[in-house]
């Protein structure tokens, strides 16, 4: 799973310890919510044990990416539509960073924490041959036969080499 920075990694798991792991509207509004250390103290006095108090949320004076990160947090949240698909495209408008963060929210959203944590991707673009290639690493759970639920993601790996063949 992709976080922001270290900081937004330890905060999230942290921030979740006591939570309902299940919950995925919960999990991805906490996502995005420590995503940002800011954000994250305005907002972390109104988590409640298995909801968000967003009315009770003052942010006063916040930049772009905290408010996209917040606004994105309650459409996790209450199913809405503040951030548009159009506003996550536009890369004027989102960092390559913050489309990260908000893909993986989505992913979390829609998967559940568990298997959101299972993915992994890479992307390369050859501008020039305008070609691209695309990996995705995740691991299938199995509770039957125990595969999966220990964080084997971690222990696997791949490797991207770029090179040409001569004639």
């Amino acid at each position: 799973m992709r976080f922001k920075s270290q900081q937004h990694k330890s905060t999230f798991k942290k921030a979740i310890r006591k939570k309902d792991k299940t919950d995925t509207r919960l999990m991805a509004a906490m996502y995005l919510l420590t995503a940002d250390q800011i954000l994250w103290n305005k907002v972390k006095g109104n988590i409640r044990e298995s909801r968000i108090d967003y009315d009770e949320v003052r942010l006063d004076t916040v930049s772009e990416n905290c408010y996209t990160l917040y606004s994105a947090s309650k459409d996790m949240y209450f199913n809405t539509d503040h951030v548009l698909l159009s506003d996550i495209f536009d890369t004027k408008l989102i960092s390559e960073k913050m489309y990260n963060v908000i893909i993986t929210a989505i992913n979390i959203r829609r998967l559940g924490l568990e298997k959101a944590e299972a993915i992994e991707s890479a992307s390369v673009v050859n501008q020039r041959q305008k070609a691209s290639l695309n990996l995705k690493k995740s691991v299938e759970i199995d509770d039957v036969f125990d595969i999966g639920n220990h964080n084997e993601i971690t222990a696997a790996s791949f490797g991207l080499f770029y090179g040409y063949l001569r004639p």
